[in-house]
């Protein structure tokens, strides 16, 4: 047997409450990618951001298009602390994320 101790009433604060050392936007991940922060999919983040009959076409996630004026593709940033805020409101309540 190993002599290590280890304490196991000390607290682990979630990196989801430490807003400190996250960034404030994100990006949608890359097709067939996962979300670095939260580990969503594409799919279930799209889902998030952008107006669809499962959220009622009220993205429940805000994120904004940053793009130079008169250009038809941009960037699109999502606020990692209204996607955290999602997720928590969701596990706290019992209910599936989408």
């Amino acid at each position: 047997m190993s002599d290590l101790n280890y304490d196991l009433t000390a607290t682990v604060e979630s990196p989801a409450r430490d807003n400190s050392r996250l960034p404030v936007y994100t990006r949608i991940p890359p097709v067939g990618g996962r979300c670095p922060i939260t580990g969503m999919s594409r799919t279930n983040m799209l889902r998030l951001i952008y107006p669809c009959a499962e959220n009622g076409h009220k993205p429940p996630v805000r994120s904004f298009a940053l793009k130079k004026k008169g250009a038809f593709r941009g960037t699109r940033l999502i606020s990692v602390e209204s996607l955290i805020a999602y997720i928590e409101s969701h596990g706290a309540s019992g209910k599936e994320a989408a």
